[in-house]
């Protein structure tokens, strides 16, 4: 309890002095992550307070960190961002990493804005997405409300506030932002995860993990401050690759090859078509010849759209063993057809071989 009384007469003498060269208040909060301060540049008439002349402040370690409180407006707010921020890793326990959340309560701040640079575990994330926090695994094994007396109000298992996680979501689609939701894992650090420890990260549910925020975030909710948590994938953590195989790498290479590949598609649809006209040919009286000759062209058609318009591994894949079934319905039908029918039958199947494996394979990594 004495550790606490004497904590916030600390927070009290930092927030004093900042008040003695800052007069108004402040709703907005910001904490950049590692390699995130550009964004101090947006911030108009921006008024920079270092650290180590704020009394009690604590001081960034970091490299990459300059440690300043950066006084301004951003987008016509008054904002208050750290341009550095503290780790549990820098040898500093949580009530220190926390500090400049009390002052910022003092200061005003409503709302607070975290980030942080990852790595995503996840494989729908890829290098330089941008993912809102929707939820947290706290693997410091600590907390930095311990000891701390709370009526218990503001103390809730949803610690991002949704109706900010609503309005960012608005705002990125407004402005063409692919922006993904998922899960953030913090571990102490300083060192690197392990191969065994991103498995578990997986297995626990993380899409991300780093060595900061979540003892921010426990703070901020504490004090009744609404908070949104923004990660910058800068790395990808998956265990057993560099980088795994996605549809979308696939797609993308694909659409560059596409040029050079065009005329044998279209030579192969040619093909393919004579061969099913021909087929039908050789027993025109058939009814059964004809309805099958175009549920093939039907099932072809929507291979193409649902596995390249659509991009539908999965759909595909049901596309290709309908195709199957058909061929093997045609062969057993039609026994007896035309040479030329035959010979154009032999590259319709390596058409058709080739869409199975491709589909089989994409399907299989997704």
């Amino acid at each position: 309890m004495q550790r606490i009384l004497l904590m916030k007469n600390r927070h009290t003498v930092s927030y004093r002095h900042i008040r003695k060269i800052i007069k108004d208040d402040y709703e907005i909060g910001i904490i950049l992550g590692t390699g995130l301060g550009g964004l101090v540049k947006f911030i108009e008439k921006p008024h920079p307070v270092e650290y180590s002349e704020i009394p009690n402040f604590p001081v960034s370690t970091v490299e990459s960190h300059s440690g300043k409180l950066i006084f301004g407006k951003l987008s016509g707010k008054n904002v208050v961002a750290m341009s550095g921020r503290f780790h549990y890793y820098e040898g500093y326990d949580h009530g220190t990493v926390t500090y400049p959340i009390h002052v910022m309560k003092m200061l005003g701040v409503k709302y607070l804005i975290v980030s942080n640079a990852c790595g995503a575990v996840s494989t729908k994330l890829e290098k330089a997405d941008l993912m809102i926090m929707n939820s947290h695994i706290n693997l410091h094994f600590s907390s930095p409300l311990i000891g701390i007396k709370s009526s218990g109000k503001n103390r809730s298992k949803y610690f991002y506030d949704r109706d900010l996680i609503e309005l960012a979501t608005k705002v990125a689609l407004k402005n063409h932002i692919n922006v993904k939701k998922g899960c953030y894992a913090s571990v102490q650090g300083p060192n690197l995860e392990t191969k065994a420890e991103y498995r578990l990260m997986q297995r626990l549910g993380a899409d991300t993990v780093g060595m900061s925020t979540i003892p921010e975030v426990l703070v901020a909710k504490e004090l009744g401050i609404r908070t949104l948590g923004l990660s910058i994938i800068t790395d990808l953590g998956f265990p057993d690759t560099l980088r795994v195989a996605e549809l979308k790498h696939i797609l993308e290479s694909a659409s560059q090859a596409e040029p050079k590949i065009g005329p044998v598609w279209t030579a192969l649809y040619i093909m393919m078509g004579i061969s099913l006209f021909l087929i039908w040919e050789s027993d025109k009286d058939n009814k059964k010849a004809q309805v099958l000759f175009y549920i093939q062209l039907v099932l072809n058609a929507a291979w193409t759209l649902i596995f390249f318009g659509l991009r539908s591994p999965f759909w595909g894949f049901i596309e290709i063993i309908a195709l199957w079934i058909m061929i093997i319905v045609c062969i057993i039908e039609f026994r007896k057809i035309s040479k030329a029918a035959a010979y154009l039958l032999v590259p319709y199947l390596l058409w058709v071989s080739f869409a199975s494996v491709l589909t089989f394979s994409i399907w299989k990594m997704n």
